[in-house]
């Protein structure tokens, strides 16, 4: 895979997406709030990092050609060298600190001494809300001179603080302020930030602020200069923020943030771990995955599942049952089994009253409206992959199950056909609307679904639950066999969607595909009907094959899709496709995206697309896991994707 042009990081309070190599710096800052339903973005209003930084002897940066590293794969470090000097950046987001920090390095490997100024500058023009769409929290910006410890801090004004910078830094950084006029470009205010009173700027300004060490390097020596910054609802909360991290020092929290990155990815088989490539990017989409597609709100502190904490991604900062459920949840669950009860606690609490709904905003409530059978049916197979997993049955008495269960017992009821025991949908797995109402796929969910529903019952000693989901349960495996199987090129195949009266379809999509139907338990892999089915799927019969990748796409997307590329590595005879692809591609810079271009294996759509990550490393993982003869969830498979386990 190619070196990767910009790099991301971020702890659970803020994702810190798109750095590159000084002079540059990060693009954005952003952070989830429930008062504003979405994503604070901080950016320079313009082309600009909003965080850089740089080291410069005379008028040469020490960084220039600078490479780039991350440490385990998500502490991005930054290194410029010559013969006469070595200069290093390092971006650290501390495990679930509500902050960040930067180190800078200089040293000397020359036999003379040179002086050099190490510097950072924030450039904060413009504040954002973003759901899906990005768009201005008007306000103007507040600062504080007393930083309680040191530093100072910035606001965010409206009607009130609606939350606060604290930045301090260290040893002997000498801050300057300027406020640049949005209209004019004219300097409307200078001066020393940490003296003078509480003042506020008026709204269209850009504030600069720069923090300068200028200092001579004696031979063999190494300078520093740290900066450490913090978000909160309270200017004085966010100072304080500051000045723990700068009482903890960049080395003391190096080390704890490395040691949990550790034990997050863990559990990585070695088969791919140790592999030169996948193990990177494995790593790294699994850290992606957690760190955005799960956020905590800066004012309620509540975990939130969400599609991407990365706005780049076209349908950021929303809730999709489907999407955290089915595509992260596997691989936050492997990582941290503690999350993922919190996910669950989330699915069916606050998110739970809209089960079912195309899309939600973080505070539960509907943000597209349209039903969608594979959202509906995800909380409950997460419950029980979960549950699996763990062995935690108590789960089912810190949620409200029994209130969701019925919930999805009258839904059921209203979308079931009179006669056959079939679910129709609006929406698809692509969020396209459903041309013929009974999926298949998603009807295949609903059947796992009800055995999800038997286990707890039994568990639970419920005769009665037992009973209703047993009986539909094989009432729905003998309806998609039925009425879900058709003729065609003189095989046996399972149809994409049927409207019941006499019509079919004959089509795939990668975010919910009849390639999954053996990992979901419901058919072995030599199934006949199945063996056709992917036949089909791969061939030129398929319009949205693309023989260039051997992979597949939708209308939805016209390009090969890492979805897809997801669901080959579960199918044992599609695996070695789909891995010499995954070693080819790009993606988005390493990361997971939507889909790719078939010839250069770069992405096309869906930047940073956090939870389709997820799913990614679940299949990496489950693959690797086969590959080696050793497969800990093999029970799990057994249990929750039904009896027939190929």
């Amino acid at each position: 895979m190619t070196d990767m042009r910009t790099h991301s990081t971020g702890n659970l309070w803020f994702a810190m997406p798109r750095i590159t190599a000084p002079p540059g710096g990060l693009n954005r800052l952003a952070f989830l709030m429930m008062a504003h339903r979405g994503l604070i973005e901080l950016t320079s209003g313009g082309t600009k990092p909003w965080l850089a930084a740089d080291a410069q002897v005379g008028d040469q940066s020490l960084f220039a050609g600078a490479s780039a590293r991350a440490a385990l794969d998500w502490i991005p470090t930054f290194v410029g060298k010559s013969e006469d000097h070595q200069a290093s950046l390092t971006w650290l987001a501390p495990h679930d600190e509500r902050g960040w920090c930067c180190r800078m390095e200089v040293k000397n490997t020359s036999s003379k001494p040179f002086t050099v100024r190490m510097s950072y500058t924030l450039r904060w023009g413009e504040t954002r809300v973003s759901t899906y769409v990005a768009e201005p929290l008007e306000g103007c910006i507040a600062l504080d001179p007393d930083g309680w410890g040191g530093g100072i801090g910035l606001a965010w004004v409206t009607q009130r603080t609606e939350f606060a910078l604290g930045i301090g830094c260290n040893p002997d950084g000498v801050m300057k302020l300027a406020v640049i006029d949005g209209d004019s470009g004219q300097e409307a205010w200078s001066g020393d930030p940490t003296q003078g009173k509480l003042r506020r700027f008026d709204r269209e300004k850009t504030l600069v602020l720069s923090i300068d060490r200028e200092i001579t390097v004696a031979p063999s020596e190494t300078e520093i200069l740290d900066l450490f910054m913090s978000a909160a609802q309270d200017i004085k909360a966010a100072c304080l923020d500051a000045r723990y991290f700068g009482e903890m020092g960049f080395e003391r929290l190096r080390i704890s943030t490395q040691c949990q990155l550790d034990k997050l990815n863990a559990n990585i088989p070695e088969a791919i771990g140790g592999h030169e490539s996948l193990g990177p990017l494995v790593r790294r989409n699994r850290l992606f995955s957690y760190f955005y597609s799960l956020g905590r709100t800066l004012d309620t502190e509540e975990i939130c599942p969400v599609t991407s904490r990365s706005s780049d991604y076209y349908v950021s900062a929303a809730y999709w049952d489907r999407d955290s459920l089915l595509w992260s949840f596997p691989t936050i669950l492997r990582m941290d089994p503690l999350m993922a009860a919190e996910m669950m606690r989330t699915a069916f609490g606050r998110q739970g009253r809209n089960i079912g709904i195309h899309s939600r905003f973080i505070d539960g409530s509907m943000y597209e409206p349209g039903f969608e059978l594979d959202e509906l049916c995800a909380p409950v197979l997460a419950l029980d992959r979960y549950i699996q997993h763990t062995g935690d049955w108590g789960i089912i008495e810190s949620i409200p199950f029994d209130a969701r269960r019925k919930q999805i017992e009258h839904i059921l009821a209203s979308r079931r056909h009179p006669d056959i025991a079939l679910f129709s949908t609006d929406y698809l797995p692509t969020d396209d609307l459903a041309q013929l109402p009974y999926c298949i796929y998603d009807n295949v969910l609903v059947w796992a679904m009800c055995g999800a529903f038997e286990r707890i019952a039994q568990h639970r000693a419920d005769k009665s639950m037992l009973r209703y989901w047993s009986s539909l349960r094989e009432e729905v495996g003998r309806a998609i066999r039925e009425h879900g199987v058709i003729e065609c090129d003189g095989e046996r195949m399972f149809a994409w969607s049927t409207d019941l009266s006499g019509k079919h379809r004959l089509y795939d999509e990668p975010p919910g595909s009849l390639t999954l139907l053996p990992w979901l338990g419901f058919c072995r892999h030599d199934d006949p009907a199945y063996q056709s089915t992917l036949g089909w799927i791969y061939s030129s019969r398929n319009k949205h094959y693309y023989a260039e990748a051997d992979e597949v796409g939708c209308l939805h997307e016209p390009h090969p899709w890492v979805l897809a590329i997801a669901n080959s590595l579960l199918v044992p005879s599609r695996r070695a496709a789909a891995l010499s692809l995954l070693k080819r591609s790009r993606m988005d810079d390493g990361i997971a995206c939507e889909a790719i271009d078939e010839k250069t294996g770069i992405v096309v759509s869906g930047n940073h697309f956090a939870t389709c990550a997820g799913f990614l490393s679940n299949a990496l993982v489950e693959s690797a896991m086969e590959n080696s003869g050793f497969d800990s969830d093999q029970h799990h498979r057994s249990c929750s994707r039904g009896d027939k386990v190929s």
